[in-house]
């Protein structure tokens, strides 16, 4: 008996290698897909921006000139300055390096992409451009899309170990991540130089860690560690992945209550949370240079979040809170909540100065609640891709390469009536599912899509898909768990079919 079970186990795992090495070959296809439109993807102006930026790279770390960089609330403000503050470092910093790594120099953009002119002024816009020096090199704009790409690329993979953990089903993991790979405002984004590759490689590590701490029984506070690391790695891609970040903490402080844990588990798992929660901004605070005016921060907060995890092993926990009192109170004295406040300060600027020059120029942007609703329904329902923001984009070079790419066999789904119904379908399937059954991992999937869709119409005016680009992760994942609803149905009527015939 012995032997049959031990063939038969040999036998599951060479099928498993067998699953796991076409997975491999079936990421290595998706990888190959996404990176061959890099070079006909449309041009925009953040990307000159972003290259622009991967120069701090060379001011911080072979130079050594942080303070060129660093945000000061008392001095003057630096050139980029506001750029530096409302995005993240992780992307410009990785091309710097790559630049660094290959020997390229990246000085070819002599500054970034100049916005000053009238809607109706993108051609000269684009001449003044392109006469300044603006426009990156082909080589340099091809190596920094390479690095969001591949970023992009690699995400697929943890969404798909997520999808496949929280659906158990192989299936339905594959159909998420297909049509998030191929929906056309995502590959459009992530083959740009622009930050939503690496924003969603870090923001779906997170998604994974969560799946794993909602599906294994015990958890061990390394795993909250790791959770406060991709966190703050995801913070430092790009700050706009916050409300996805909310959704996902939520879920995870309210494990222990559905699973109806004893008080202890409870208030544990609230302590490691908090403590996930310092290392994030502990990391985020140590991979943006421009906020290193508050570094100091990093330590103490690292010191406080150790505590935090320590404490259960404690004999004497007086001690120990005592400590995180004193620490505490010396984050408090060292401002930790300022670079906060720089953030939301500089962001706001940012969005009034867009709103600001929409109105000056009577161009749509969401001022109602009822356009913010419907852009945001349309965002999440159709696969159109906006490929610029801005009227001055509307010109002869730029709508040429959007013919040539849209021409191409690699832009995914765009504008497809009958594939964004048969996906509308497929969504509402998997509500259906997840409602009749359920549980915390439903709980995850509905928190994943309403917590961050509340939290963008409410705080983001401006008509920009991109920024709504998030709310294609739990959808994508909702829909795959449609497909294996749909999945059993059809074997259940097949099922059903042969008896009768029998």
């Amino acid at each position: 008996m012995s032997m049959i079970q031990e063939a038969l186990e040999k036998i599951h795992i060479k099928q498993q290698m067998k699953a796991e090495w076409l997975n491999f070959f079936l990421f290595f296809l998706l990888a190959l897909f996404i990176l061959s439109g890099v070079s006909i993807v449309p041009f925009h102006g953040d990307e000159a921006t972003f290259i622009w930026l991967s120069r701090d790279y060379d001011t911080v770390i072979r130079r050594g000139l942080v303070k060129d960089i660093m945000f000061e609330p008392d001095g003057d403000a630096k050139d980029g300055q506001n750029t530096r503050m409302t995005t993240g470092s992780i992307f410009p910093f990785s091309v710097g390096l790559l630049c660094d790594i290959v020997n390229m120099n990246n000085d070819a953009v002599v500054n970034r992409w100049d916005w000053v002119y009238p809607p109706d002024e993108g051609d000269r816009m684009w001449s003044e451009n392109i006469r300044n020096g603006n426009l990156p090199n082909t080589t340099l704009l091809l190596l920094a899309r390479f690095v969001s790409a591949f970023a992009g690329a690699l995400s697929l993979v943890f969404i798909f170990l997520s999808a496949r953990r929280l659906l158990s089903s192989q299936l339905s993991a594959w159909m998420a991540v297909l049509l998030l790979a191929t929906h056309g405002d995502f590959l459009v984004n992530v083959r740009r130089a622009m930050q939503e590759g690496v924003k969603f490689l870090f923001l779906s590590i997170v998604l994974y860690v969560a799946s794993v701490m909602l599906t294994e029984i015990s958890q061990h506070r390394r795993v909250y560690v790791w959770l406060g690391v991709a966190s703050g790695l995801t913070l430092a891609a790009k700050q706009d992945a916050a409300p996805v970040l909310v959704a996902i903490y939520i879920v995870l402080v309210l494990i222990p209550l559905w699973k109806r844990e004893t008080q202890y588990v409870i208030l544990l798992n609230i302590l490691y949370i908090f403590a996930s929660t310092l290392v994030a901004f502990a990391v985020f605070y140590a991979l943006m240079p421009v906020l290193w005016h508050w570094f100091l921060n990093v330590p103490v907060l690292i010191g406080i979040a150790l505590l935090l995890f320590h404490i259960p092993s404690m004999q004497n926990k007086r001690i120990a809170l005592i400590g995180i009192t004193v620490l505490l109170a010396i984050t408090i004295w060292m401002g930790a909540y300022q670079p906060l406040g720089a953030l939301v300060h500089e962001r706001q600027r940012t969005l009034n100065g867009q709103v600001g020059y929409r109105i000056k120029y009577d161009l749509f942007y969401l001022d109602t609640p009822k356009k913010r609703a419907l852009f945001t329904l349309k965002s999440l329902f159709r696969s159109s891709v906006m490929y610029m923001e801005s009227p001055r984009f509307d010109i002869g070079p730029i709508n040429e390469q959007i013919a040539t790419y849209e021409a191409s066999l690699v832009h995914g789904r765009i504008n497809s009536l009958a594939l964004d119904t048969i996906t509308a379908i497929l969504f509402f399937t998997g509500i259906w599912t997840l409602l009749k059954h359920f549980g915390i991992r439903s709980l995850l999937f509905f928190s994943l899509l309403l917590i961050p869709t509340i939290i963008l119409c409410i705080t983001v005016p401006l008509a920009f898909q991109r920024y709504f680009l998030i709310l294609q992760i739990p959808y994508s994942l909702i829909a795959g768990a449609g497909v294996g609803q749909a999945w059993e149905w059809g074997k259940t009527l097949t099922e059903q079919s042969i008896r009768q015939k029998s």
